[in-house]
C-alpha cells in the first residue's frame, strides 16, 4: 500500500498519514514526533499510543 503525506504549505515538511482505530494521526519521520488530525495539530502525550503509531508507520514501508 502506498504511503500518504499531509502538506499544509510549500514551507512544511510532509508528514505520514496513519490511520489507526479509524483515528488519523500524522507522524514526523525525521523527530518521529506523533501529532493528532485535530485543529492545531496537537502532539500526543500517551507513549503506548505514541510507541502504536510509530509501529504502525514502520509498517508503512
Amino acid at each position: 500500500m502506498p504511503r500518504t503525506f499531509m502538506v499544509g504549505t510549500l514551507d512544511d515538511k510532509p508528514l505520514l498519514v496513519i490511520k489507526l482505530d479509524e483515528l488519523t494521526y500524522f507522524v514526523d519521520l525525521d523527530t518521529k514526533e506523533v501529532v493528532e488530525d485535530k485543529p492545531g495539530l496537537p502532539p500526543l502525550k500517551d507513549a503506548d499510543l505514541i510507541k502504536r503509531v510509530l509501529k504502525a508507520a514502520d509498517e508503512s514501508k
